[in-house]
């Protein structure tokens, strides 16, 4: 029986389409959502004299409109990155706020940006809920005994659809 040696350039070069192979499947998935603007559009827009119909031609329905009035409109974009199995990081954000007075005509158009943004720290307390807590056990074990037979003493048990069995 002959023995076979591993030619060693081939044996690299199958490493090296491996190696590549594996970094290449490590490229970021970037993602876009919301919707930019063109810039050319948001120049055009000019206070005191476009209003909320013309702002609607040129940049569209926004993202979203202040929570107590109509008087702000929010067009939101962001774009995030992921690589492999990490979480989405944020790359890059923008938001431009058209700002509208009584009437309905453009008093302000301003952009925030992702240095803009704060961090905000989520509060990590729980809101109780009505009830019990139970513990595993209580969960797998808490049925038992539960079931007896029908008062009276017959040895009958309901049967599903409503009927009494006989025995």
């Amino acid at each position: 029986m002959a023995v076979e040696r591993f030619n060693l350039p081939s044996l690299a070069a199958a490493a090296a389409l491996v190696a590549g192979l594996s970094l290449g499947a490590c490229a970021p998935q970037v993602d876009e959502r919301g919707w930019r603007p063109d810039d050319v559009a948001v120049t055009a827009i000019r206070p005191g004299v476009d209003n909320k119909e013309s702002v609607i031609r040129l940049l569209g329905t926004p993202s979203t409109v202040s929570n107590f009035d109509d008087q702000s409109w929010y067009y939101i974009s962001a774009t995030t990155q992921r690589l492999a199995f990490r979480r989405d990081e944020l790359t890059n954000q923008a938001v431009l706020i058209v700002s509208f007075d009584q009437a309905g005509n453009v008093t302000e158009v301003s952009r925030l940006d992702t240095e803009d943004g704060k961090d905000v720290a989520m509060n990590p307390d729980r809101t109780p809920t009505l009830g019990n807590e139970l513990t595993i056990w209580q969960q797998l074990f808490g049925n038992l005994g539960r079931f007896n037979s029908p008062t009276g003493g017959s040895g009958t048990a309901p049967l599903p659809g409503g009927t009494i069995g006989r025995p």
